[in-house]
């Protein structure tokens, strides 16, 4: 199954935060099996 069907540069998504596992794609997942990973960035990068 195709997580993103409507990109054609990402196609599976193994931790489902949404970000495509492809790291070439669009929106690629700099942690693709780790969702947690991003929830630290994002309040990193809010301050």
């Amino acid at each position: 199954m195709d997580d993103f069907p409507t990109d054609s540069t990402q196609y599976e998504d193994e931790d489902g935060d949404g970000y495509g596992d492809n790291p070439q794609g669009n929106n690629p997942d700099a942690f693709p099996e780790d969702v947690t990973q991003w929830t630290i960035l994002m309040v990193t990068d809010m301050g």
